[in-house]
């Protein structure tokens, strides 16, 4: 399965939805994305809504979902107007941008149950990867 997620990852063929929750947290805006590979395998790229959004790996803290962390791992005001039947696709990737100063979380549904168990299994192959590269001297 990782070999086949990273093939979709460095064609730029993987699709996901990726939710923007309002600023009231009254409304999902669901946006068709497509998530790619940096060739150097270093960040995770999403193409929404016209925008890049560039999230290294190295960088990402944990990646949760609802099977294994609970709904406390997600925002109340998410849960209550997203349906639960989404809840077994749900996945939320937390990264911390500048060596613990700046967090942020980014929330998105898979296309299946499966595929968002596969993604969590690569994921984490993928960041203990980068986050080796990035300790290495050079």
């Amino acid at each position: 399965h990782v070999v086949s997620f990273l093939k979709e990852l460095l064609q730029g063929d993987k699709q996901v939805t990726y939710l923007l929750l309002s600023k009231d947290g009254k409304t999902i805006q669901r946006l068709h994305a497509i998530m790619g590979i940096t060739p150097d395998l270093s960040k995770i790229v999403f193409q929404a809504d016209g925008q890049d959004i560039k999230c290294p790996l190295a960088n990402l803290e944990d990646v949760y979902d609802i099977d294994s962390d609970g709904t406390s791992a997600f925002p109340p005001r998410l849960l209550n107007i997203l349906p639960p039947q989404d809840w077994d696709r749900l996945l939320r990737l937390h990264l911390t941008w500048q060596k613990g100063e700046h967090s942020q979380s980014f929330y998105m549904l898979e296309a299946t149950p499966e595929a968002k168990d596969d993604f969590l299994a690569s994921i984490k192959m993928l960041c203990a990867c980068a986050r080796s590269l990035e300790s290495e001297p050079e």
